[in-house]
């Protein structure tokens, strides 16, 4: 049993407020290359095996919005439009043969050597810890990772560990979850 405390989600976060406007993958790929900066246009985690389960259940959700996602992780192998999404996005991570969708690119981002950030909304703490980013520079957007715009949304919980049996503990914890 857990007390929920965060919804989240996976999204773009950039300084151009027109990452807004992009209503399936290939829309936001054409937005981000459009500045036509030396930066890469997107970074990002999509390797490790949490960002790339979630990216890809992102995916399938924008793609069949009516869909159950509980087939998107019971069907053998990944399904192939959601596939070839996520190589449309995955082609935006990389410039001069260097991916940078292949791990936590916070810093890339936040020191202005990327055009946008995908992930986890808990990245703007590390973003903002910057000097050179503020809340009112940025522009935070759904994720659109297939053929729309219909996250998926998680909620985290906090859950009480078993090693925490003195009422101390408990007194503690339990003052942490109300507040």
């Amino acid at each position: 049993m857990g007390v929920p405390h965060w919804t989240c989600g996976y999204f773009v976060i950039s300084e151009d407020p027109n990452v807004r406007a992009a209503t399936n993958v290939f829309e936001l790929v054409s937005i981000l290359r459009a500045d036509s900066t030396p930066r890469v246009d997107l970074a990002g985690d999509l390797a490790n095996p949490w960002d790339a389960i979630t990216g890809y259940l992102e995916a399938f959700r924008d793609t069949y919005p009516r869909g159950d996602l509980q087939q998107a992780v019971t069907q053998p192998g990944m399904d192939p439009v959601v596939k070839d999404y996520l190589r449309t996005l995955r082609s935006d991570c990389s410039k001069d043969g260097v991916s940078y969708c292949g791990a936590d690119a916070v810093d890339l981002f936040a020191t202005g050597n990327a055009d946008a950030l995908i992930g986890y909304s808990e990245r703007l703490n590390p973003i903002l810890s910057h000097a050179k980013k503020t809340v009112g520079t940025l522009h935070v957007a759904s994720a659109t990772l297939g053929d729309g715009d219909a996250p998926a949304l998680f909620t985290d919980a906090l859950v009480l560990s078993p090693r925490c049996s003195s009422l101390q503990c408990q007194s503690a914890a339990q003052r942490f979850a109300t507040y």
